[in-house]
C-alpha cells in the first residue's frame, strides 16, 4: 500500500488520538518509509517537568531502580532505562494506543506492537505465566555487554515484561490478559486502571510480582550477591508497606526529557523495532505457524 493512500488513516488518528499521537504524527509520517537506522528528521515535541497532565511511569523508574539494586552498571542501566519508557513515550511509533489506530493498515506491525510489546494477547492464566516466564528469560540471557545501540532490545523487553504484569485482570484461575482489539480501553476510563499503581489494588500487587521477576531477569551476579538481594529486598519491603514510593518523592512528571527522547530516536526506527519484534514474537510463541512466516517489510513494500 502507498504513503498516499495511508495519509487519511494517519490523519484520523491524529485527530481522535491522544494529545501524543498528534505530537507524534509528523515523525510517524516520515518512519513509514524510510530505511533502517536513519535519524527521525523531527524532533518530537515533549512536555516541561511541571506540565499537569503526566505522573510517575512505572516503567522508567522501576527499571532505573531495579536494575540499580541489581548491580547494573550506571551506563547500561541509563540505556535499558531509557528504551524501556521509549514504547511509551515515542507514541505515534509504538504505543498500542496509537498503532492499534493506524496499524489497520499494517496488520502484522500493530500485532507486534499490541500483542509482543504491551502484551495485550487475551490469554489465559497459563498463557500470562508463560509470557512472564519467557520475557523474564530472554532478558536474563540477554548478553548487557554489547554494542551500546543493542540495549535498546532490552529496554523494550523490560517494557513487554512489565506490561504482561500491569495488563492483565483477575487473579490465580482468572487471571487473564487484556485481548489486543481493545486492551484496557474500558476499565481505564469505567472501571479500575489497570495502570494506576495504588496501594490496596490489584496493580499493586502485580507491580511488586513485576519488580521481583525484574530484579531475578537483571540480576548477574554469580554467585548471586547476597548484599543486592537484602538492598532490593528491603526497598521492596518499604514500597509493599507503604512507606516508601517506588518514584522519586519530587518527581511531577515521567515522561522522557526532550534530549533522551532525541536520543532514542536516533537509535529506534519503525523497520528496525518491527524486525526485532518478529523475532521476539517467534520466541514467545514458537509455534511451526509462526516460525514459518518471514519478517513483512514497511509498508509500502511486500506487507
Amino acid at each position: 500500500m502507498k504513503l498516499s493512500t495511508r495519509i487519511p488513516v494517519l490523519l484520523l488518528a491524529a485527530l481522535l488520538g491522544a494529545n501524543a499521537v498528534a505530537q507524534d504524527f509528523q515523525q510517524g509520517m516520515v518512519e513509514l518509509n524510510k530505511e533502517q537506522n536513519t535519524r527521525n528528521p523531527f524532533p518530537e515535541l515533549c512536555a516541561g517537568p511541571d506540565h499537569p497532565k503526566f505522573g510517575p511511569d512505572g516503567h522508567y523508574f522501576t527499571t532505573n531502580k531495579v536494575a540499580e539494586l541489581a548491580g547494573i552498571s550506571p551506563e547500561v542501566n541509563r540505556e535499558i532505562t531509557l528504551f524501556s519508557q521509549a514504547p511509551d513515550d515515542l507514541a505515534l511509533s509504538y504505543s498500542a494506543t496509537a498503532v492499534a489506530i493506524w496499524g489497520v493498515v499494517w496488520i502484522p506491525y500493530r500485532q507486534r506492537i499490541v500483542d509482543t510489546l504491551h502484551s495485550l494477547h487475551g490469554g489465559h492464566a497459563e498463557a500470562v505465566k508463560t509470557r512472564r516466564r519467557l520475557l523474564a528469560a530472554m532478558i536474563k540471557d540477554f548478553d548487557l555487554s554489547k554494542n551500546k545501540d543493542e540495549l535498546w532490545k532490552v529496554g523494550f523487553l523490560i517494557h513487554a515484561l512489565g506490561d504482561s504484569y500491569a495488563h492483565v485482570h483477575g487473579k490465580d484461575e482468572t487471571l487473564k490478559s487484556y485481548n489486543k482489539v481493545w486492551g484496557h480501553a474500558w476499565d481505564s476510563v469505567f472501571g479500575v486502571n489497570p495502570d494506576n499503581i495504588a496501594p490496596d489494588t490489584l496493580a499493586f500487587d502485580n507491580y511488586l510480582a513485576y519488580a521481583e521477576a525484574l530484579y531475578g531477569a537483571l540480576d548477574r551476579s554469580d554467585p548471586p550477591s547476597t548484599e543486592n538481594r537484602a538492598r532490593f529486598d528491603a526497598w521492596l519491603a518499604t514500597v509493599k508497606a507503604g512507606k516508601g514510593s517506588p518514584f522519586p518523592a519530587k518527581l511531577k512528571f515521567g515522561t522522557l526529557p526532550c534530549d533522551a527522547r532525541e536520543e532514542a530516536q536516533k537509535v529506534l526506527s519503525i523497520p528496525k523495532v518491527n524486525a526485532y519484534l518478529a523475532e521476539v514474537a517467534r520466541d514467545l510463541d514458537p509455534s511451526p505457524a509462526q516460525a514459518s512466516v518471514a519478517t513483512p517489510a514497511a509498508p509500502g513494500n511486500s506487507d
